[in-house]
């Protein structure tokens, strides 16, 4: 029989405090030390942004994750080096551009956030990561889209007033309602792929109804390009989803009816008064304007709220000052200095009092960034992780060839949510620019790309 002394509790304090100590160690090991790094980066990236803790957390973050072993392994692949060569001509072109010490602001801005997106990739492509890191950040900014919405409903007064002024009480967060309605929307599909993964009841339940508190934010925030884009890909996520060419196929078509009328009567309302157009289109745009009335603003719609006008200058800017091919330089602040401080060329006047800071297109911005050659360098970078990602969908799916429907369907969820996410910014990006929480969103995104065909070698 043990005597008292011969017990842990009777160990001297020194000892004692030893072994606490060494516990403490334990469990941090046990739990894993970067993802809870991960977690807090996550809190500081997206709950209060732009401070000095969150950035030391995103470099704390990045340098633990990049001593892991092949940290930077998905980096040496056709994407990793597409963008490595598109941001090295970025630089070149920001060096020799219009106001190199504006580039070099925004790129140290930016440094934290470089050093913690590159080391994502090897960390996401380890174990089940990826799927930890897709749900805990929609955890986050879904509890911050919670937070806002509260907010925005106390100055509101009432839900009427909510659904009708929620657009022109801008959030701190988010900056501009499409960013915070493009945050939403981009939640759904993660907790849409955590439904179909969860094998609780209560579990998908929880996930259903995150998916549609984001759903009704966006419908509050009444902003019509991010809605336009989230049903143009949604209609054809399930042709990644669903098991068999058959299944597939009557999805296509169905998608196809509901998707063409669609922008026919888009179309028709931007070109015709609505007494010369067809019964059916005009049934559409009933349907249209009670999703979201902002569709009947004939005079923001037909000029896209004065994009048109901010494409066409910054095309002419490019022709004219021989900046085809070598841009102006990184950053907002050289666009808004060269579009309305160049001496050469003063903005053109505007019908309505709109100050652009930026393209309002992101494929527009990297053109006026970094020209023609940063533009073929990012294309071909998202196009090449695009399909990195659909071939390590296509291996995740045979791997279940002769598994039951459910568990087919089930079957690379996680894979596609990286898919979805990147092609609903890429349709985005044709007509706006994925500006603040966007942005950084897009280069985790891209993070995830890069990882998915690394995983499980």
């Amino acid at each position: 029989m043990r005597s008292p002394d011969d017990r842990p509790s009777a160990l001297p304090a020194s000892s004692a405090n030893s072994g606490r100590t060494g516990r403490v160690a334990a469990w941090l090991a046990r739990r894993d030390v970067r993802r809870i790094l991960f977690a807090f980066a996550l809190f500081g990236l997206f709950w209060k942004p732009s401070n000095g803790l969150a950035s030391a957390l995103l470099v704390l973050c990045g340098i633990r994750n990049a001593f892991l072993p092949d940290a930077f392994r998905p980096w040496r692949s056709p994407a990793g080096f597409c963008l490595l060569a598109g941001c090295l001509v970025l630089v070149s072109a920001s060096l020799f551009g219009f106001s190199p010490a504006g580039s070099w602001r925004d790129f140290a801005k930016l440094l934290p956030l470089a050093v913690f997106v590159s080391s994502l990739p090897g960390w996401l492509a380890r174990g089940d990561n990826l799927s930890r890191a897709l749900t805990g950040t929609a955890a986050v900014l879904t509890a911050r889209l919670g937070v806002e919405l509260c907010r925005i409903a106390a100055v509101c007064g009432s839900f009427p007033a909510l659904l009708e002024k929620a657009r022109h009480t801008q959030p701190y967060l988010f900056t501009h309602p499409n960013v915070s309605s493009m945050t939403a929307l981009l939640l759904v599909f993660v907790w849409g792929a955590g439904c179909l993964r969860a094998k609780r009841p209560s579990v998908r339940c929880l996930a259903a109804g995150c998916a549609a508190f984001c759903l009704f934010f966006a419908y509050a925030m009444g902003s019509r390009g991010p809605q336009a884009a989230f049903a143009a890909v949604a209609l054809f996520v399930p042709l990644l989803l669903l098991p068999g060419w058959k299944a597939r196929a009557l999805w296509a078509l169905l998608a196809a009816v509901l998707l063409l009328p669609a922008v026919w009567a888009f179309h028709l309302r931007t070109q015709a008064p609505p007494e010369d157009m067809p019964p059916a289109a005009r049934c559409i745009q009933r349907a249209m304007d009670a999703l979201n009335p902002r569709f009947g603003d004939l005079a923001t719609l037909r000029d896209l709220s004065g994009r048109e006008v901010v494409w066409s200058h910054t095309d002419y800017l490019l022709r004219t000052q021989g900046r085809t091919w070598r841009g102006y330089g990184f950053g907002k602040r050289v666009f808004r200095k060269a579009y309305y401080e160049n001496p050469a060329q003063r903005p053109p006047r505007m019908r309505r009092p709109v100050f652009f800071p930026h393209a309002h297109s992101y494929y527009r911005q990297i053109r006026f960034e970094g020209g023609n050659g940063a533009l073929a360098c990012f294309v071909l970078a998202w196009a090449a992780a695009w399909l990195g990602g659909l071939a390590a969908f296509v291996r995740r799916r045979r791997a279940f060839a002769g598994t039951g429907f459910r568990a087919r369907l089930a079957s690379g969820a996680t894979e596609a949510v990286p898919l979805a996410m990147s092609a609903l910014v890429l349709v985005y990006g044709g007509w706006d620019y994925p500006d603040a929480l966007l942005r950084v969103l897009q280069y985790m995104v891209f993070a995830a790309l890069l990882a998915l065909p690394f995983r499980g070698k």
